[in-house]
């Protein structure tokens, strides 16, 4: 039987160390998948995005400028989302977003590793949905 309190725990502690970094405490919204993706072995399940940077003066031009850095760090990234897959059964993708852009980094669950980075899908004409872990890139 799964530990229902290990998955709220690991979110815990995914805002602990963004925070400690600097980038504020993210906002996080869970979500569930639209139906016409399909997670290859754990089907009907959620994506968790990570709002990162906003809050009000003084603070906020510091957890700007740290939440950018943290978008800059795909290192870390993978290694928060591998934070939140191993706690969280539920979430097969997170994606770390920085507030008020379009800049977002998904990370995908997969079976030989703990996460891994969206592939980018070139502009133009595609046949049939994405490969999971694939996504559309401008």
């Amino acid at each position: 039987m799964a530990d229902d309190s290990l998955c709220p725990r690991s979110l815990q502690r995914l805002g602990r160390e963004i925070a400690a970094i600097g980038a504020g405490s993210p906002r996080q919204r869970l979500l569930r998948l639209p139906p016409d993706v399909v997670h290859p072995f754990l089907p009907n399940h959620s994506l968790l995005v990570v709002i990162l940077g906003g809050g009000a003066a003084p603070d906020a031009a510091i957890r700007a400028r740290r939440s950018v850095d943290l978008m800059h760090s795909p290192r870390l990234q993978a290694r928060l989302a591998s934070l939140v897959f191993q706690g969280c059964e539920e979430i097969v993708k997170v994606s770390f977003t920085l507030e008020q852009t379009d800049w977002s980094t998904p990370f995908f669950r997969a079976r030989d590793q703990p996460a891994i980075p969206a592939r980018c899908l070139a502009p133009g004409p595609h046949t049939g949905k994405p490969a999971w872990g694939e996504e559309p890139c401008l």
